[in-house]
């Protein structure tokens, strides 16, 4: 004898940016208050509830929102307490808010370094050896300040080859 089908709901839900966009926007708008009592009652009856409980949910797991979600018996549940993280406000920023500020790497190089990265490259480079030790010389009498314009001038000047670049550092594999 067959056992009888049960029907299971099937959930369908599709990430939807417009949705969101969306909800990031309202919640930030009235942060630090909460969004409006039938805010989550309203995008529900637009776009359906599982496309926006599932969004939502999305959103949290992506850092961007937080809420309090409650399971009860019988498989209903209640999303409640919904802010956005500090990640919806960069999120939405054109500019990428104060996490592209605080995420920037400055990184300083000092005359003695800078002198050594140099001195490898010529000695590398393959160029006469009285050519070598004639800039070798060059490099290691150079004030710090004759040292700073080069740097920035072997930088523009890298960055003006482009595609030799890419095979000057020997980077080309990881592209």
């Amino acid at each position: 004898m067959e056992a009888p089908k049960q029907h299971s709901r099937r959930l369908e839900m599709k990430l939807n940016r417009e949705l969101q966009r969306k909800i990031l926007s309202v919640l930030t708008e009235c942060f630090p208050k909460d969004p409006p009592p039938n805010f989550l009652h309203t995008l529900r009856a637009e776009y359906g509830e599982d496309e926006t409980d599932g969004n939502l949910m999305y959103l949290e797991m992506h850092g961007l929102v937080n809420f309090k979600f409650t399971r009860f018996l019988g498989g209903s549940y209640s999303i409640d307490y919904l802010k956005p993280t500090e990640k919806a406000f960069d999120f939405l920023a054109e500019d990428g808010g104060l996490s592209a500020v605080l995420g920037v790497v400055t990184v300083r190089l000092d005359a003695e370094t800078l002198r050594e990265l140099v001195a490898l490259k010529i000695d590398k480079a393959d160029i006469p050896t009285g050519q070598k030790e004639t800039l070798l010389k060059i490099i290691r009498s150079l004030p710090e300040e004759g040292l700073k314009r080069l740097s920035s001038r072997l930088i523009e000047f890298a960055l003006d080859k482009g595609a030799d670049l890419v095979k000057l550092l020997d980077i080309s594999g990881g592209l």
